[in-house]
């Protein structure tokens, strides 16, 4: 597979399912002046939790899901883009 670029075997070399688990997920942005901006979210922050549950193995709809369904306060722990070992 590796002369068609494709690493992983799947033919999708490193591209991945919304379905797929995810290693890491990581914060694309954070609107100026929002929730999560006057929380302290950064750009580059990795997502450990939500609500106390670990995003660990969890699919990207899955982890939206659960921030979707959150009812009135939504908890997220993170790893700063700072102390992130994974982006040193």
């Amino acid at each position: 597979d590796d002369e068609n670029g494709n690493e992983n075997g799947n033919g999708k070399g490193c591209q991945r399912s919304r379905l797929e688990p995810m290693d890491t997920i990581f914060v694309k942005s954070v609107k100026d002046h929002g929730p999560a901006h006057q929380a302290g979210l950064c750009t580059g922050d990795r997502l450990v939790k939500v609500n106390g549950e670990s995003v660990l193995g969890k699919t990207y709809s899955q982890v939206i899901s659960l921030i979707q369904n959150s009812q009135h306060i939504l908890e997220v722990s993170i790893m700063p883009k700072d102390d992130d070992v994974l982006q040193l």
